[in-house]
Parts: structure tokens; sequence; C-alpha cells
């Protein structure tokens, strides 16, 4: 029997996080398109993605030791109460056509704080709320949701883009949010107590990350490069819905297409990966950023939204 008929803190967790992250991608994809086709502000567009990236990065490595010192069901219910209460307001900006986009870019900015800490409380809350002998399955089964739901959320984002609009498309985000956050506060949960020494220690171990890697070459270099992909990623997520739109002439409905090709390849390399045991792991990771190269051509040079969607799935 699954985990997710035996744990029913689980299973609530678990269809929370599905309906939120279907939710976030919908969002992505319908805020994209409203810059790029409906306000044809593709600069507009590039300054979202920035605003939306500025909580990652002030807030990303602080974000866990936080999380461990504050009742983490509060942290993921009241997550999500917040961003339903901003994609509502986000939607009123869609519906009376708010011409200035600064106030856009300030809901975009309070929405991602909120996605900072609900990610890294609902992987903590896991080992309280799930029995040691079932936290594999359990960890296996919130890593597939997240691609899952970013597959159905990106497709389901497209459809509802084109055939209802970018205000519902949002205002179905906020909804979702919304019944996302009821469901997750009949968690039963009883939150750790954490002593003085415990949290210093949190403290000065936050405080010793960066010596960590470092003192270390290996991690060092990894997480130079790693860094370095995700700033060259960048102009893909930026380029996507402009040559669907502006330079193939296709619709929403293609550019979810296109995007769902991302959480497929995810889905394919987890599968791969949760069988295979290796230990060449630099070798991997060589080979992943030269496998990297080739979307970049497929997406440039493809004039089909097919070998766009395999681009994406590499």
């Amino acid at each position: 029997m699954s985990i997710l008929r035996r744990n029913r803190n689980f299973f609530l967790l678990w269809q929370g996080q599905l309906v939120s992250q279907i939710g976030s991608k919908i969002y992505l994809i319908a805020l994209s398109w409203y810059f790029v086709a409906e306000l044809k502000d593709n600069q507009g567009f590039v300054i979202a993605l920035l605003v939306s990236s500025i909580p990652f990065l002030l807030f990303g490595f602080g974000a866990g030791p936080l999380v461990e010192k504050w009742n983490k069901k509060w942290i993921i219910f009241g997550s999500d109460y917040i961003s339903s209460a901003i994609s509502f307001v986000l939607a009123g900006l869609i519906y009376w056509e708010v011409q200035n986009p600064i106030y856009i870019y300030i809901a975009v900015f309070f929405l991602n704080i909120s996605l900072v800490f609900f990610n890294p409380a609902v992987s903590s809350i896991i080992p309280s709320i799930v029995k040691k002998e079932d936290q594999q399955e359990a960890i296996a089964l919130n890593t597939t949701v997240q691609f899952g739901a970013q597959f159905i959320g990106a497709a389901l984002g497209g459809v509802l883009v084109g055939y209802i609009g970018v205000f519902y498309a949002i205002l179905f985000d906020a909804i979702s949010f919304f019944l996302s956050a009821v469901t997750e506060m009949f968690i039963k949960y009883t939150p750790q107590r954490i002593d003085e020494t415990e949290e210093s220690e949190e403290e000065s171990n936050t405080k010793s990350i960066y010596k960590y890697i470092l003192e270390r070459p290996i991690i060092a270099k990894t997480f130079f490069l790693f860094s370095l992909v995700n700033i060259f990623l960048i102009p893909m997520t930026v380029y996507l819905p402009i040559l669907i739109e502006n330079y193939m002439g296709l619709g929403s409905k293609a550019f979810g297409f296109a995007e769902s090709g991302l959480p497929i390849g995810a889905i394919i390399a987890s599968a791969y990966f949760a069988k295979k045991v290796t230990t060449k792991n630099v070798k991997f990771i060589l080979y992943s950023v030269l496998l990297i190269s080739i979307p970049f051509f497929l997406i440039f040079f493809g004039k089909s939204i097919y070998i766009i969607v395999i681009g994406m799935i590499i």
C-alpha cells in the first residue's frame, strides 16, 4: 500500500503541493504571455524575471535555517495563503489594465518571497510526519510531484491562457493556492523544540557554508559551474515566449506545450538516476554541460514547435 494511502498527513502535504506547484507554473506561463503577447513589452518581461529572482538571491541561503526555527506547518499554509492573496491582487491589476508595471513587479517580488520559504519547509517537514522506513518513498514522491506539477501546469497554463485569457488563468492560480492552504491546515504536526545550544550551532553552520565551499576546490568549481549554467539558461527563458509569439506566430497553447518539455526531461533523468548508481559523478557533470549546448542550437535554429519541445526535453 502506498504511503499516500497509509499516511493522511503526508497525503495532505502531497496533494497541497501538487495543487500549489501547478498553480505556480500556470502563473509563470500567464505572466510571460501577458508581457510578450498582450503588452508587447519584452523589456518589461525581462525586468519581471529579474525581480522574481531577487528573493532567491536575498533569502535563498538563509531560508533553510529560518525554516528549522519556525513552525513548518505555519510556513507551508501561510505561504500558500499569502501567495493566494498576492495572485488575487495580480489578477486585479491585469483586469483593471493598470498601466504602470511597477505594481506588477512588486506583486511578483512578494509572491516569490513566499515561494522561497515554502519549498524548504515542505522538504523539512517530511521527516516529522513520516516514519523512518517510509521516508525514501516520501522524498521520491515529493520530487516526482514537483516535476509532474510543472508538466501539468505548463500544458494547462497554455490552454487556459489560450481559451479564457491571462486574467482568468491567474485567477485560477489564486484559487489553487487558497485551496492548497485550506487542506494543509489539517496536517497534524508537532514542532520540535530547539534549545539555545542547537540554535547557536545552526547559526554557526549557516555562516560556514561559503567557507566550506571555498576550502574544497571540487565543490567550489562545481558550484561556480552551475552558477554559470543558470546564468546562461536565463536568455532561453526570455527568448522562448518571444520566439513563439513574435517570430513563429503561434499562440499560448504552443508556448505551454514547449514549456512542458522541461519537466518531461527532468522526470526522465530522475527515473534514470533513481535506478542507476554511478560513482563517475564528475564525468556525468561534464557530459551534462556539453549536452546543455544542444538545446540552444535546436531552439534557435528550429523552425518547428516539435523541435523546440525536443530541445526543452534535452
